[in-house]
């Protein structure tokens, strides 16, 4: 077997006679397959690998997959070795190797053009010098036309790429040069709508190396590493800074995209012609708020109502700001008046609505894990007042339905809201009037920890939620005394609609429960929230 796995015609005399050593017969096979690829002979018993790189390379450089005469695709077998099908120039393929959608009088030439671009990435085909990578990727470079030249010619055509080019021919680069340098390229091509992938990043990473020979290609790029060949058991997505910088550039460029396209739509809209009328009576109640009759003060609030219907204000206090007779007692009547203006003027009764929902909500979802809860819904059966009532139930709407969101504070860390946070979203129950302050300071100070806004809510006064004296309503540090519970949560409710303010996300998904179904209100700006389908 030996003599017949390395016998060649010209070392045969050797044999028993010389003792050749494991690594000198590795020598010999490597000068012998390296000869016989340049003179496209492979050697019958060469390892595979050679012979799938090869036709892999004329695959990656033509486009075209290798077939034989009868037009059934090739395939490599150990019986077939690549010798067998060696490309020629002047005579056609000695066993019927022909290139798919070429006819045979083509076939010369192309086989020609294949050898010259392979040795174009390699100098041979040997295992040790070709790839299918190089060969690939050099395909790529010339249909994506980013070669050397071209970055080259990025660079000169740039003040700043030619400062970077003249500094780092003195100093090494830095991180901020670096940065500069993959903004350029990254701009540059964007300018041209072209797409990079990531055989691109590869190739201009290489080029910049080539640019700048102190730096490393890792900088640039990293290509991406799949779950099977990963340390940490997992895909990891390509790195570095080229790929970080089309990212963030592509990113930008769609939000400036979708932002554009909102303000050319806001633009085709037409805009309401205010009457004169509504301003002038705007500015009257600016003026004339203290000791002005109640008819006089609904009077000019009806007529300013086309103002309010623009929604220019982008924050609670800037409409508070504007409409300063908001911040009074009188602030619930008027806000209810544009609100059922807004709701096609429906008769709601709230009360009996909120009395159906509940019932609807503890028919579907009627099991309370915490004991404390369970308790406390007791208590609904018990001789309480309606408003007592009502108060537990707004206590138990959080527990039953729990809010299954999550959203990022502070840009970093993730925050799902615990039911409490989600009932202190809606209201707060004090025991004393005294502690109506430091909740009002606790809750500021917690949204701010949180990078979120604070948003209107309730506060309940009383000894316990079976004896609740007092409803409040808290709106930018103004509090508003309302009659009842469900007097507080419908004045909550409308102040939402009323000054375009969200919902606190904790409990967004119970704000528009009531706003669907407690209401009967949609938008076209609703979201779709799956917990609540069972609801609707």
């Amino acid at each position: 077997m030996a003599i017949k796995i390395w016998a060649i015609p010209s070392f045969t005399f050797t044999a028993g006679v010389l003792s050749w050593s494991k690594t000198d017969l590795q020598q010999i096979d490597r000068k012998i397959r390296t000869t016989f690829t340049q003179f496209g002979l492979l050697h019958p018993n060469s390892a595979i690998g050679d012979q799938i790189r090869l036709r892999n390379a004329i695959r990656n450089a033509t486009g075209k997959n290798v077939v034989n005469s009868c037009g059934d695709e090739e395939e490599i077998h150990l019986e077939e070795p690549l010798h067998k099908k060696r490309l020629v120039t002047d005579e056609k393929a000695e066993s019927g190797f022909l290139l798919e959608g070429c006819s045979q009088n083509e076939q010369p030439n192309i086989m020609f053009e294949v050898i010259n671009l392979s040795e174009a990435s390699t100098s041979t085909f040997s295992s040790s010098s070709f790839s299918t990578t190089s060969s690939s990727t050099e395909c790529n470079h010339q249909k994506g036309h980013i070669t050397l030249e071209n970055i080259k010619e990025v660079f000169s055509t740039d003040l700043l790429g030619q400062a970077l080019l003249e500094k780092s021919k003195k100093t090494p680069l830095s991180n901020h040069d670096r940065d500069k340098i993959c903004d350029i390229l990254i701009t540059f091509w964007l300018n041209k709508r072209r797409k990079i992938d990531h055989l691109d990043f590869s190739l201009i990473s290489n080029h910049l190396v080539s640019i700048f020979p102190i730096e490393k290609k890792s900088t640039y790029f990293i290509s991406p590493i799949k779950k099977h060949k990963s340390r940490k058991k997992k895909s990891e997505r390509a790195r570095g800074k080229l790929i970080d910088k089309y990212r963030n550039r592509s990113h930008t460029l769609k939000a400036l995209e979708l932002s554009t396209h909102s303000l050319n739509k806001n633009e085709q809209e037409e805009t309401p012609d205010i009457p004169q009328s509504a301003r002038d009576s705007q500015i009257w109640l600016k003026q004339n708020v203290a000791g002005s009759p109640m008819g006089d003060l609904l009077e000019h609030w009806k007529r300013s109502l086309p103002l309010r219907s623009v929604k220019n204000c982008d924050t609670i206090e800037s409409f508070l700001e504007t409409w300063p007779i908001l911040k009074t007692q009188l602030a619930y009547e008027l806000i209810d008046y544009d609100f059922q203006h807004m709701n096609s003027e429906k008769i709601i009764d709230v009360q009996e609505q909120f009395n159906d929902l509940f019932t609807k909500i503890f028919e579907l979802k009627g099991s309370i894990s915490n004991s404390n809860d369970s308790s406390i819904s007791a208590l609904i059966d018990g001789e309480i007042t309606t408003n007592s009532k009502n108060a537990i139930k707004l206590y138990l709407i959080p527990a039953l339905i729990p809010s299954k969101g999550s959203t990022r504070i502070h840009g970093k860390k993730h925050w799902k809201p615990s039911i409490c946070e989600t009932r202190d979203s809606i209201f707060v129950h004090v025991t004393t009037p005294a502690d109506i302050e430091a909740v009002k300071q606790r809750r500021t100070a917690l949204m701010f920890q949180k990078g979120l806004t604070l948003q209107p809510y309730i506060i309940l006064v009383g000894p316990s939620l079976g004896n609740i004296i007092s409803s409040l309503i808290i709106i930018n540090n103004y509090h508003y005394k309302a009659d009842s519970v469900i007097g507080a949560l419908d004045f909550c409710f409308k102040s939402h609609q009323i000054l375009d303010a969200s919902y606190p996300f904790e409990s967004r998904h119970i704000w528009y429960l009531f706003q669907w179904l407690l209401y009967d209100y949609k938008t076209k700006n609703d979201p779709k929230i799956p917990i609540l389908n069972e609801f609707l």
